[in-house]
């Protein structure tokens, strides 16, 4: 670009000035000059510029406003959900410490022990908004009210939308500080795939504005029938627990049913996944999706029906993992799981990372189920 275009919005997307953004990776480019940051370089970078503290409910219409502490808020509930699979206070979970971990792994992650005070926990609500939202699935027996719908589906989208937000918003910070500082190759590489990123966060993000936007606009005129739901309720253990918020690729029988990684997409659509613990005792495995985007998520839940009770939760196991990082293990299950078994789990989850996506119905949970009940 000439000396006035350098003012202009960057081509790659990032919302900066072409001048702060992709010129630095043509002059890096051009000079050479560059030198390959260390991993605890790179790791402080990360530190740095990811996962700020936010209210992600400030907007809504409560009550009351923020209070001033945030909080570590927990997207399971500690005291029903993650103490009924942990043995010695641990449950296991797809984590890596940090950067060295992953290097380490030569980038495949495992499953590992981790304590249940800091599993599931993020920086997303204030002591106020935390209790006054989720306090009737906390604090009541869950029993699928609107309420309780309501309270589910906006924690796994408070999770999705604070992850986004912290991605797209320091997405931007990552361009210059680490294309600054890989070698040539690398910064030729490196940018294509920050772009490609960036371009993905800011999509990403703008959905969940549009979900927030919806959201808010049935809880002030306090009409919770914009949910649907497809839960079971079963009377045994389940020996995992998620949450998460997503985006279903391919139906169950390994059809694509929504682009993810089309860019040209105008809106996809979204479902959340629960499966947690009640103060009964009970199992619950919880599908919502936004009652106006439908279509794709119904599809998904007809299929769902064809099958087993037993074997509905070995698919929406599977999803958990396909999905959701949000997840969580017995550590008593999987130490007595096959080890070929607890393998293939771990590389399906590792494939995702890769873009593939492995059967919804590939056998991966063996769960024999007592009594069970359908809801919707």
């Amino acid at each position: 670009m000439n000396g006035r275009n350098r003012n202009k919005p960057c081509h790659c997307g990032s919302g900066q000035k072409y001048k702060k953004c992709h010129i630095l990776i043509e002059q890096h480019l051009e000079s050479g000059q560059v030198k390959k940051l260390e991993i605890h370089e790179l790791q402080k970078i990360f530190n740095e510029t990811l996962y700020k503290e936010i209210c992600v409910a400030s907007d809504l219409n409560t009550s009351k406003q923020c209070t001033a502490k945030i909080i570590n808020a927990h997207t399971l509930t500690k005291s029903l959900s993650l103490e009924k699979i942990a043995t010695n206070g641990q449950v296991y979970a797809f984590k890596n410490k940090d950067l060295f971990s992953f290097f380490k792994g030569n980038g495949v992650i495992t499953l590992k022990k981790i304590g249940i005070r800091t599993a599931s926990t993020f920086k997303g609500f204030c002591s106020y908004h935390d209790d006054y939202l989720f306090s009737s699935i906390e604090k009541e027996n869950f029993e699928l009210s609107e309420k309780q719908v309501l309270a589910l589906f906006y924690r796994s989208f408070a999770l999705e939308y604070y992850k986004k937000k912290s991605i797209v918003d320091n997405a931007r910070k990552s361009f210059e500080p680490l294309l600054k500082n890989f070698n040539l190759y690398n910064i030729d590489h490196g940018s294509k795939t920050l772009i490609a990123n960036l371009k993905r966060a800011k999509l990403d993000f703008e959905d969940m504005i549009r979900i927030n936007e919806e959201i808010k606009r049935f809880w002030n005129i306090k009409n919770k029938t914009n949910i649907q739901t497809y839960a079971l309720k079963v009377a045994n253990g389940i020996p995992f627990v998620c949450t998460g918020l997503f985006a279903i690729y391919k139906d169950i029988k390994g059809n694509i049913i929504q682009d993810i990684y089309d860019y040209d997409l105008p809106n996809l659509e979204y479902m959340s996944l629960n499966i947690f613990y009640s103060k009964d005792g009970a199992g619950w495995l919880v599908l919502n999706w936004l009652k106006e985007k439908n279509s794709i998520n119904e599809l998904f839940v007809e299929q769902l029906k064809e099958f087993s009770i037993e074997e509905q939760i070995n698919i929406l196991g599977n999803l958990m993992i396909l999905y959701t990082e949000n997840a969580y293990f017995s550590v008593d299950y999987v130490d007595n799981m096959d080890v070929h078994k607890k393998e293939n789990i771990e590389q399906t989850f590792n494939n995702t990372l890769r873009g593939i996506f492995d059967s919804l119905t590939k056998d991966s949970f063996e769960i024999k189920i007592e009594k069970a009940e359908v809801k919707f």
